[in-house]
């Protein structure tokens, strides 16, 4: 049973309510999964969440006034310009300005439409960790962890301190990622629960599992990699294979290390937000194909004059090129490249950068696989 973004954005009694469904639809042993936001971060979500609804209503009130009417592109940009200004008057070197200047940065890279149900909503409740366990253990739930691979936490500290973590919380999954949360700041969860009779005591493992990893960021991984041996290497690897699966084992082979260690440095890639990680083969294509076809949602998006795809990848992509958007309308696998060049023309004269459209045409092959690589497109067949 899974309630995605529901707990934190509902008030009490609909959110006992969804907890005491999802315990009576999930049989013995079956699991749950609940999204929320969590403490201690989300204290400074809660602080921009407050200035910018005091922001969105004094402009809701000069627009009524003016019998005009704010959407919430408007909303998002009030909020995001009263945050600023809160950070440049506490200035950068203090905590608030950089607490402040980080939601701000989060934000502007969000699509507004998340931040009208997320941040700007109505109703945004956070809660610590093991209050959301507690209510859940009143309906028969027990945490097991999380449904994302946050246990990952260790790969994020120095081995001294991770064993320090583990010996102070024990064997107790839930006290032990409360710990991490107070420690390491966390502010989302998607925790794991299961119907049982006692707590469940499991220690994440990644040993014997199959990792396949693409890399996230194409920018080049700076910083703490650039100056590691193990895993300036490995991130070579993922940029050469930017959307192709590549296991972990297969990582190890090419740089002839052992891979418990590039397991290791792939992990802690991960925890950095500079690869993404599965235990199946991302469900994109290495090649665009004879005839290129966009997925049905893109398609669909494009139709509806979206600026964020829903890639494969299962992450949002901001695609506001003109061109490229008139190409991808016409990728529905009817089409080869000959095809593809004759209609695109005729297709793409409404737009004003007629440069971009030739440019399109000239790099076709590039082009599409540049939209393979990015999550847009089927397999062949």
């Amino acid at each position: 049973v899974m309630a995605h973004g529901v707990l934190s954005w509902i008030d009490d009694e609909p959110r006992q309510n969804v907890i005491q469904t999802a315990a009576r639809a999930v049989r013995p042993g079956g699991l749950v999964t609940f999204s929320y936001r969590a403490f201690p971060h989300a204290r400074y979500q809660i602080a921009a969440r407050e200035m910018a609804l005091e922001a969105i209503s004094v402009a809701e009130e000069a627009a009524e006034a003016d019998g005009t009417q704010l959407t919430y592109v408007d909303h998002a940009r009030i909020a995001i310009e009263r945050i600023r200004l809160a950070a440049a008057i506490a200035g950068p070197k203090t905590v608030h300005g950089l607490q402040m200047t980080s939601e701000a940065n989060k934000m502007e890279a969000l699509d507004p439409r998340y931040l009208h149900h997320d941040d700007l909503s109505a109703t945004m409740v956070p809660f610590r960790i093991s209050d959301v366990a507690a209510m859940c253990e009143a309906e028969g739930l027990r945490y097991v962890g999380e449904l994302l691979p946050q246990d990952l936490w260790q790969y994020r500290l120095p081995a001294d301190l991770a064993a320090t973590v583990r010996e102070e919380a024990g064997p107790d999954a839930l006290r032990r990622q409360q710990l991490v949360d107070d420690l390491l700041n966390g502010g989302y969860h998607n925790s794991l629960f299961v119907r049982a009779e006692e707590p469940a005591n499991l220690e994440p493992s990644a040993k014997d599992v199959t990792i396949h990893v693409r890399q996230y960021l194409n920018g080049t991984p700076d910083g703490v990699l650039r100056s590691d041996a193990v895993s300036a290497p490995v991130a070579q690897v993922l940029r050469e294979h930017t959307n192709a699966s590549i296991t972990v084992a297969e990582i190890a082979e090419d740089l002839e290390r052992d891979v418990e260690e590039v397991t290791a440095k792939v992990l802690q890639m991960y925890t950095l937000g500079l690869a993404r990680i599965s235990t199946s083969p991302p469900p994109v294509p290495t090649e665009p194909g004879d005839h290129p076809r966009a997925s049905p949602l893109v398609q669909e998006q494009i139709r509806n004059g979206a600026t964020v795809l829903t890639t494969r990848f299962h992450v949002p992509l901001y695609y506001d090129l003109p061109a490229q958007r008139v190409l991808l309308g016409l990728l529905d696998g009817t089409r080869d490249r000959d095809a593809l060049r004759r209609d695109f023309p005729a297709a793409a004269e409404g737009i004003a950068e007629q440069s971009a459209a030739d440019d399109v045409i000239e790099r076709l092959d590039e082009v599409l696989t540049a939209m393979a690589n990015d999550g847009l497109l089927l397999p062949a067949g």
